[in-house]
């Protein structure tokens, strides 16, 4: 038997009327995917979090997303269902705060449960920005 078969991902699971979302820690192809899609809004929020304006829990978090970042709400979620390429329907359907603010609550406490706390996760978010800068800088020199 394959590792990949017995391999359970750890996810909880958001409710909205009948329907039950099971939403999952970020992984690394999804904080690439919204650094590059969001680099203005993500390096507000690491420069929020160095002066230690992020600190509490996940839903304080959550809620400080919905407030500031609107934009990265439904990236964030439709991450968290493993379906990226989602964001802008997800967007379009209006889910209520309180599910936005539950989904994002589980959305971030899976990953910082998976990264090992909000340190490890920063490092990851700077390591990826501080990549795809040095890509989008390289770009032009290719092209052209």
């Amino acid at each position: 038997m394959s590792q990949l078969e017995t391999l359970t991902i750890p996810f909880e699971t958001v409710t909205f009327g009948a329907n039950a979302l099971k939403v999952y820690g970020l992984s690394l192809p999804h904080i690439t995917f919204i650094v590059r899609h969001h680099r203005d809004v993500v390096a507000n929020l690491y420069a929020q979090a160095i002066a230690g304006n992020l600190t509490g829990s996940a839903e304080e978090i959550a809620v400080a997303l919905m407030d500031d970042f609107a934009p990265l709400v439904s990236l964030v979620i439709a991450c968290g269902l493993g379906e990226p390429e989602n964001a802008k329907r997800l967007s379009e359907i209006g889910l209520p705060t309180a599910v936005q603010i539950d989904a994002l609550d589980k959305i971030i406490r899976l990953t910082l449960a998976a990264e090992g706390g909000p340190g490890k996760l920063m490092e990851i978010v700077t390591r990826v920005t501080a990549a795809t800068t040095k890509l989008q800088s390289l770009k032009p020199s290719i092209t052209g």
